[in-house]
């Protein structure tokens, strides 16, 4: 498959044109050029705009990667959950209202009798992503593409989707294209991988193999710059790739990671190589000069290990840039005729309660925290986008 962004430059990597493009949803700037899709047996670049919508939302399901320009800002949030159950499930109104609370249970919504009623803009980022992933179950597709559905999320509810989605594949035999640039989720729930670098396949082989022994200097860059917990970045600084992905106008008549690859020789700056199977059963395919050479370990794509002589961050020559002490951030909930008219007393969501830190000069603090524990609240009263209830700043 082949498929271009008019006007773009540099696109990146192409994981996302892919996956558009596998379900026929480009923008109108993109093309298919060459290639072609088959699901089910069926054609899709084939297939008419009438039949292609039956297959949207039904068959095939979409986790877009930015929630908040993807849900309707003008409708609440469980009638958004239920236009798609009545349209495709054909359940009744009462029906789908009380399936979309189910649904938002689901994906560990707090109170999603109340979120149902809610407009997206109320709700956090984390919230606006599981509730597009609640539309995208709700019904059962047979494929989901999911495009970086766990950005917005914390780790604690990042894990119970995952575990959600492995339900659902085993259950209901449900496939997924998972797009993503977190290895430790693709380690955790994909059955292969496809690296894409450049709009072009560098690799594709089983997870545990692609882990274990990867042939691409690229895959394993990747590999080498994920940090690991309870490692410091003043013994050990990440091992990032140098430069920068290049520009993919017109195409190249060579290796497309000739200038960032360590192993790079002459023969990988003239002549581009092509996909060859490394091992049949189980597939495992690269597209490399000297995959060869890596495998059978005569040369080591890894780069050399940089280690810094600090022991440990000094802090002796840090002073206090800003103290924040005992901000509170409550938001008004508006209340009812009904509630005024009982003089029942006014509600507040405490968003920040009673939190004090100091940020030395020089220093990173780390605020970290489930999806509504109050971390952008916090930021916004200390820059002012938001009136703080109590504390000094």
């Amino acid at each position: 498959l082949s498929a271009t962004a008019r006007d773009l430059s540099n696109v990146g990597s192409g994981k996302s044109t892919l996956a558009l493009a596998a379900m026929k949803y480009l923008s109108t700037n993109g093309k298919i050029r060459n290639g072609s899709i088959s699901f089910k047996g069926r054609d899709m670049l084939r297939i008419n705009p009438t039949e292609l919508r039956e297959v949207w939302g039904k068959e095939i399901a979409l986790v877009p990667q930015d929630p908040f320009g993807s849900l309707n800002p003008s409708i609440k949030i469980g009638e958004q959950i239920g236009e798609a159950l009545r349209e495709h499930m054909g359940m009744s109104s009462v029906d789908s209202g009380a399936r979309s609370i189910e649904l938002l249970a689901d994906v560990q919504i707090a109170d999603p009798d109340q979120v149902v009623g809610k407009y997206p803009h109320q709700l956090s980022g984390g919230m606006q992503q599981r509730i597009l992933i609640a539309m995208a179950l709700s019904t059962e597709p047979s494929l989901l593409i999911l495009d970086e559905p766990t950005t917005a999320l914390d780790v604690t509810t990042e894990a119970a989707i995952l575990d959600l989605f492995r339900d659902l594949s085993r259950a209901r035999k449900t496939s997924a294209l998972f797009v993503t640039h977190n290895l430790g989720v693709v380690a955790g729930i994909s059955d292969r991988v496809a690296v894409l670098y450049a709009s072009e396949l560098v690799e594709d082989g089983p997870t545990v193999t692609l882990f274990d022994q990867p042939l691409h200097p690229y895959t394993r860059g990747l590999l080498e710059s994920v940090p690991r917990l309870g490692q410091r970045k003043n013994t050990n600084p990440l091992q990032s790739i140098p430069g920068q992905i290049p520009t993919i106008r017109g195409g190249l008549n060579r290796c497309v990671y000739s200038d960032r690859c360590p192993l790079a020789i002459e023969r990988c700056r003239s002549e581009r190589p092509i996909l060859e199977i490394a091992d049949r059963s189980p597939r495992h395919s690269v597209r490399c000069h000297r995959w060869r050479e890596i495998r059978s370990r005569e040369i080591d794509p890894r780069r050399a290990r940089v280690f810094s002589n600090k022991s440990s961050v000094d802090d002796k020559g840090s002073q206090p840039l800003i103290t924040i002490k005992g901000i509170s951030v409550h938001y008004p909930v508006r209340r009812s005729v009904a509630e005024i008219l009982r003089r029942e007393p006014a509600k507040f969501v405490r968003a920040v309660e009673g939190v004090g830190l100091d940020v030395g000069t020089g220093r990173t603090l780390g605020i970290v925290g489930e999806s509504g524990s109050g971390k952008s609240s916090l930021a916004r009263v200390i820059v002012g986008l938001v009136s703080r209830t109590a504390g000094t700043i």
